[in-house]
């Protein structure tokens, strides 16, 4: 389980940090390239992506953790800002869903799907309304097919 980022009070944050259930323990890693909050997180082909968010400045931001090295990177461009986004993997994607402008704080409907393999982003099916702030999962079930109901 990785923790990355946030808030202390008014100071945004970049440290990283990752529980070991082993240890019983939080280990320190390498802070992140910027301070920033209201980010996504989405673990894909044992990398930790860290996407989007604010510190007031920038919210185009896509960075990525290479747990292995303890090193960071960033991938191609994120096509838009995007704070508070639900964070979703499917089929070696990343989906993220909605969130704020970090320039305005307006919600949106966009979708920005990433393909890690080809490194490029795309954009999906718009949401049916703006909004930002949700939590996003894939859930598999073994032997079951499920649809979702327009809710």
């Amino acid at each position: 389980m990785y923790i990355t980022c946030g808030r202390r009070g008014e100071d945004y944050l970049k440290e990283l940090q990752c529980y070991d259930p082993k240890t019983d323990r939080w280990d320190v890693l390498a802070d992140g390239p910027v301070r920033r909050a209201w980010h996504g997180m989405a673990a894909l082909l044992g990398k930790l992506y860290v996407i989007g968010g604010s510190n007031n400045d920038s919210g185009y931001r896509r960075d990525v953790h290479q747990p292995s090295t303890d090193q960071w990177t960033n991938v191609c461009p994120l096509p838009a800002g995007h704070g508070e986004p639900g964070i979703a993997v499917l089929d070696n994607r990343i989906y993220v869903l909605g969130g704020r402008s970090h320039n305005r704080g307006i919600r949106m409907d966009y979708v920005h799907i990433y393909d890690a393999e080809r490194d490029c982003w795309e954009e999906g099916p718009q949401l049916e309304d703006d909004i930002s702030g949700m939590a996003a999962c894939n859930l598999i079930l073994f032997g079951v097919y499920c649809t979702c109901p327009k809710l």
